[in-house]
C-alpha cells in the first residue's frame, strides 16, 4: 500500500468511512501489536493485553477521525506515537520491571527495518530519559524496574517510607514520559 493510498483511506476515515478504517485496521494491526508487545513484554501471557490495548489504540483512532483526517500527514508515523503513547501510559498505570522492556524492545523482526529503528530510537530515548532523573530518583526507578524490588524492599534498603518509594516512581514515570514527549 502506498502513502497515497493510505493518506486516500485516512481522507475517507474522516468521512466516517467504515471500510477505510476496516483497510487502516488490517494493514497497522500487526505493527502496532508488535510496538505494543514490544514495550510491554510479548508473549502468551500478555497477548491478552497487548490485544486490549491495540483496540484501544484503533477505537482512539476512530473517535479522533475527523482531527486525524484534517491534521495528520503521515498517518504511519502519527499511529507509532499513538502506539508508543498508549503502551507507555500502562505501564505507567502498571508496574513492569524497566529490564523487561529493554528486553523486550529488542525482539522485533528484522523484516521491518524502519521499525526495528524506531523501537532502537525509544529504547535509546528512554534509557537516556532515565540517566536525567534526578540521582535519587533515578535509584529508587532502577531498584524496582530493574532489580524487581518491592516497594517495601526499597523503603527498608533505602531508609525511606513506601509512600516515598511510590512517590519517586510516580515522579519518575510523569518525568519519563514527559521527556517522551
Amino acid at each position: 500500500m502506498t502513502s497515497d493510498s493510505i493518506a486516500a483511506l485516512v481522507h475517507a476515515l474522516g468521512k466516517g468511512s467504515v471500510e477505510a478504517f476496516d483497510c487502516l485496521y488490517l494493514k497497522f494491526r500487526p505493527k502496532v501489536e508488535r510496538v505494543v508487545g514490544s514495550i510491554v513484554g510479548g508473549g502468551i501471557s500478555n497477548y491478552q493485553i497487548i490485544n486490549d490495548i491495540s483496540q484501544n489504540i484503533f477505537l482512539n483512532v476512530w473517535k479522533k477521525r475527523e482531527q486525524i483526517a484534517a491534521t495528520v500527514r503521515d498517518f504511519d508515523s502519527y499511529l507509532f506515537l499513538m502506539t508508543k503513547n498508549e503502551a507507555l501510559n500502562f505501564l505507567s498505570r502498571y508496574t513492569m520491571p524497566f529490564a523487561d522492556l529493554h528486553d523486550n524492545m529488542q525482539a522485533f523482526s528484522a523484516d521491518d527495518v524502519q521499525l526495528s529503528v524506531e523501537a532502537r530510537d525509544l529504547q535509546r530515548r528512554v534509557s537516556d530519559a532515565v540517566r536525567l532523573l534526578p540521582p535519587r530518583q533515578r535509584r529508587v526507578f532502577e531498584l524496582s524496574r530493574i532489580n524487581h524490588l518491592s516497594y517495601l524492599e526499597i523503603a527498608r534498603e533505602l531508609d525511606i517510607s513506601p509512600k516515598t518509594v511510590e512517590n519517586h516512581i510516580s515522579r519518575a514515570l510523569k518525568d519519563i514520559k514527559k521527556t517522551l514527549s
